[in-house]
């Protein structure tokens, strides 16, 4: 993985476009993005350990990966999977499906989007959705708008403002203890206290 170039935080401008595109409020798109990245930041990582141990090989050095958990900083994130990767690249010359393991049990970017979806979104190897991801926002924003277009019952979440169902295709049937709904709603007050004309 190259040099990280991505800025610090999402340009306004791509919560518009994701916004446009998907035809929601660009305020429900920002405070989404806020909620799945803490701070913004397009650089962000989240390991998934039960797609780690799914798709890596049972190596000595993979398996040392297996109870890792989410470091807090992201420089601390970004060590631990460019370890992990090193690892599944070397053990690619064994078993060719090990090789992008670390890449599909992450999820990457403002939007978190999952590795494991790069073909539904229409790239042909985990590794070019990789250097998508970590290569400019405008690619996280296709690849956001790409997944939500693709379940017919988020894209209607989303149109919705239904904050419920949103919850529970994204983050899984325990939102509800990762208090997703309030945040969310918590993030969309704080941007509207903002008062950017942009999303009036």
């Amino acid at each position: 993985m190259g040099a990280m170039v991505l800025p610090d935080r999402v340009p306004l401008s791509e919560y518009l476009r994701a916004a446009e595109q998907l035809r929601c409020d660009p305020v429900l798109v920002r405070a989404h993005c806020m909620k799945e990245t803490g701070d913004e930041n397009p650089a962000w990582k989240r390991f998934e350990r039960h797609y780690w141990r799914r798709y890596r090989l049972a190596s000595r050095a993979a398996r040392r990966f297996d109870r890792a958990g989410n470091p807090r900083g992201l420089q601390a994130r970004l060590g631990q999977f460019r370890a992990m990767d090193r690892v599944c690249q070397a053990d690619g010359l064994i078993n060719p499906t090990a090789d992008a393991a670390a890449i599909l049990s992450h999820s990457h970017g403002w939007p978190q989007i999952m590795g494991v979806h790069h073909l539904a979104l229409g790239w042909e190897s985990a590794r070019g959705f990789l250097e998508a991801m970590d290569g400019n926002v405008e690619a996280q924003t296709d690849a956001y708008v790409a997944f939500i277009q693709a379940d017919r019952r988020l894209l209607r979440a989303m149109r919705a403002s239904d904050f419920e169902t949103l919850a529970r295709i994204y983050n899984g049937p325990r939102h509800a203890r990762n208090r997703y709904v309030p945040r969310l709603i918590s993030h969309m007050a704080a941007i509207r206290r903002e008062g950017h004309s942009e999303f009036a």
